[in-house]
């Protein structure tokens, strides 16, 4: 028979290498996206002040309506990282500081 012991060590175990897959998904996602509002940040920058005569004006709200799809594109990406973070974070047992309980 196996130990108790041993047990809840490969249980435990077993959990921290599913919650460090599921931590390194979630922070690889979000770098990403990271990466893509640094990019964007730059495109955007880069397009200066609005203005210009009307073919300068069209293309301008032409590059906006292409930049307002992206977002929409991105939306659901951000939406589960979110939903994702914030359903670990309230599956995980809270912190507890044990050298403030013991002792006196």
């Amino acid at each position: 028979m196996i130990p108790q012991e041993l047990i809840q060590d490969y249980c435990f175990r077993n959990r921290l290498e599913s919650n460090s897959e599921h931590w390194n998904a979630l922070l690889l996602s979000l770098r990403e996206l990271i990466e893509w509002v640094i990019r964007k940040d730059t495109e955007l920058t880069g397009l200066g002040p609005i203005g210009g005569d009307v073919a300068c004006l069209q293309k301008q709200q032409d590059d906006h309506r292409a930049f307002r799809r992206q977002l929409e594109d991105k939306r659901p990406v951000v939406e589960n990282n979110l939903l994702s973070g914030r359903q670990y974070i309230a599956n995980e047992p809270p912190l507890s500081d044990t050298s403030d309980s013991e002792g006196g």
